[in-house]
């Protein structure tokens, strides 16, 4: 007969659910970390609500909670606030904003634990700020690194120094070649940061397969942002200050890229894989 071990950990839960179905296997029940009462579900199905067990959230110290405590929590509870088991502060550093506890998904057939992040103890990790702030980050960069006019050309009139258009083709060949692609790069990894999950498959198949996954979004957007702004970017008589139409055309092409990466960044990857 199965022994009954109860936990509000998610390492251990982890290591429960992988030795269930074995000969010295153990029950598990998990209980919500804040009140030590509610039983919480984290099978691969909405049957909680027949088996009257609470809807799970972790949070990345791997506690869980049940989410009517969480909720309390949040609501009574004055920022920021903490686990109520390590006293893990639920904020990004170095914003300082809250980070939401994740859900740890009950509905579909797929195991959770092939489809929820690691928790910091597992090897996880949270970003390192929140998506206002990350999103924020985004839009400077983008902005700064697709400018209508080369600003090296423009601070050379601005001193009366003698434009050289062959000097600032070379530059802006060498910026569409590296700058604009590094920059693009590290856009790429504050919309979609690193995000390890727990699994089942090989681990070193996942990590290509995400590799691969993010060169093609990273190829795509290099793509996106040439063919939109290729007018525009660096105008090519950058000693003059560029007309109205150029500028105009230079911040539509700009907002078309930032509703794309706006979309990566709230759509469903993050929804999908529950990140924090």
């Amino acid at each position: 007969m199965a022994t009954v071990q109860t936990s509000n950990y998610l390492p251990d839960i982890q290591h429960l659910l992988d030795i269930q179905g074995k000969d010295d296997a153990v029950a598990l029940e998990v209980v919500c970390a804040c009140c030590r009462q509610s039983k919480l579900d984290v099978s691969r199905s909405a049957r909680y609500q027949k088996l009257g067990a609470e809807r799970t959230v972790a949070l990345p110290c791997g506690h869980v909670v049940g989410d009517r405590c969480v909720t309390r929590m949040f609501i009574r509870t004055p920022p920021p606030v903490a686990c109520p088991i390590c006293e893990y502060k639920m904020i990004y550093v170095p914003c300082g904003h809250f980070i939401a506890p994740a859900l740890i998904p009950v509905n579909g057939n797929d195991p959770v634990r092939d489809r929820f992040p690691l928790t910091i103890p597992e090897g996880g990790n949270v970003p390192s700020a929140c998506k206002e702030c990350r999103w924020r980050t985004v839009q400077s960069k983008l902005r700064f690194v697709l400018v209508a006019d080369c600003g090296l050309c423009r601070q050379r009139a601005e001193l009366e120094m003698p434009y050289s258009e062959a000097e600032h083709e070379a530059h802006r060949a060498q910026h569409r070649a590296f700058g604009l692609k590094d920059t693009l790069a590290g856009i790429m990894e504050l919309v979609w940061p690193d995000f390890v999950t727990r699994e089942t498959g090989s681990s070193a198949d996942k990590a290509t397969a995400d590799a691969d996954r993010r060169q093609a979004t990273l190829s795509l957007l290099v793509a996106m942002a040439l063919s939109e702004v290729e007018d525009t970017v660096w105008y090519r008589t950058p000693a003059r200050k560029p007309s109205g139409e150029v500028t105009r055309r230079n911040a539509a092409a700009v907002n078309s890229i930032e509703k794309s990466l706006l979309s990566w960044l709230m759509g469903a990857r993050d929804d999908s894989r529950h990140t924090w």
